[in-house]
């Protein structure tokens, strides 16, 4: 038998409720074997050929991606003696350094903590 025809039996196995030898034995199919198969068929990537999937009942659609950037973050920055460069993340995270702080490091920073650069 060819994947394909395992993939039917498997997927007809799996409706049916029944053991893998209760499917398998009036199919002339060891039910041992029909395991192997499912578990095969779960662990190896779907085969298309000429935009057809090999699964049958499955239908692959045409898709186009786009970029879906996160919101920019946000710079604060006070002034005074006590003054400081806080940025706000996308995702709540907060940053807080001195506005000498190195550019460079600051941005990293940013892209580690999950941030964009700005």
């Amino acid at each position: 038998m060819k994947r394909a025809e395992w993939d039917k039996h498997v997927a007809g196995w799996k409706r049916s409720g029944e053991t893998a030898e209760e499917y398998g034995r009036p199919r002339g199919i060891v039910g041992k074997r029909l395991q192997w198969w499912s578990w095969y068929l779960r662990t190896q990537p779907t085969v298309v050929k000429s935009g057809r999937a090999t699964h049958p009942g499955v239908e692959l659609l045409p898709v186009r991606l786009r970029s879906s950037a996160p919101p920019a973050s946000t710079v604060v920055h006070e002034a005074g003696p006590s003054a400081r460069v806080e940025i706000l993340l996308p995702n709540g995270s907060v940053i807080r350094a001195e506005p000498r702080a190195d550019p460079d490091w600051l941005g990293r920073l940013i892209l580690a903590a999950g941030g964009r650069a700005c």
